[in-house]
């Protein structure tokens, strides 16, 4: 019942956060950031899971890390552990996690966090050794950066 909590709390934050933002339209060339853009090269999934991996702190908010080890992604919050997913890579943003309604609507690549009871596809906008920028796909101008720790 605690984890269905937090993990609760972190999506509410999660749209709190995207309501915050300053609305823009996206950029259709943001995929074309991406450092590992599946559309133009042959990465694999375990190459792209192998750039997400280690610690990485918000931009956002300095208090707020997330942790990548093999295919669990955790959540810090003031230096307390609040959730733990699996990740797994979507090369291609294929799955249904990251359709809406039945239309892929993102490019390049993303990476779906599955809970307990839902999954998440995250769009990445930015990956490389010191960044990594990505959109929950379905928040609204939501875009989480984060720097290698």
């Amino acid at each position: 019942m605690k984890q269905l909590l937090l993990c609760l709390s972190v999506l509410v934050a999660l749209l709190l956060f995207a309501c915050k933002q300053n609305p823009k339209q996206q950029n259709p060339t943001d995929a074309a950031t991406n450092t590992l853009d599946t559309t133009n090269s042959k990465a694999d999934s375990n190459d792209l899971l192998d750039a997400l991996q280690g610690k990485w702190q918000s931009e956002q908010d300095i208090t707020y890390m997330i942790e990548i080890v093999g295919n669990k992604m955790r959540h810090v919050n003031g230096g307390k552990l609040t959730v733990e997913t699996d990740i797994e890579v979507d090369a291609r943003c294929e799955t249904t996690a990251c359709l809406v309604d039945s239309i892929r609507v993102v490019t390049g690549w993303c990476f779906v966090e599955k809970g307990q009871f839902d999954a998440q596809c995250n769009m990445v906008v930015k990956c490389d050794s010191s960044t990594l920028q990505y959109r929950p796909v379905g928040a609204v101008n939501a875009l989480l950066a984060f720097k290698r720790k």
